[in-house]
């Protein structure tokens, strides 16, 4: 599934792109800034957004990484792909 997020600034959009796995698992991935990543299918809420805001840091250098991955957080509920 694809789905727009803001990045950088309200201004600019970016495509997110999520699929659920077969091995139990979610891959998201942000490919305008080369940055995926795996989440297990049975990883908490708040274990996801603090795997996910790590990687993002490593990877963004202009805009609110805490933010973004919120908002990645909030797709995937939204989405069904959590539980």
């Amino acid at each position: 599934m694809i789905f727009q997020l803001p990045i950088h600034s309200s201004e600019k959009v970016t495509d997110v792109y999520m699929n659920k796995c077969d091995t139990d698992g979610y891959i998201v991935a942000i490919p305008e800034i080369h940055w995926s990543i795996f989440l297990p299918a049975n990883g908490s809420t708040d274990s996801h957004f603090q795997h996910i805001l790590q990687s993002l840091m490593f990877q963004l250098f202009e805009g609110n990484a805490e933010s973004l991955a919120k908002d990645i957080i909030k797709l995937l509920e939204r989405q069904s792909f959590r539980k």
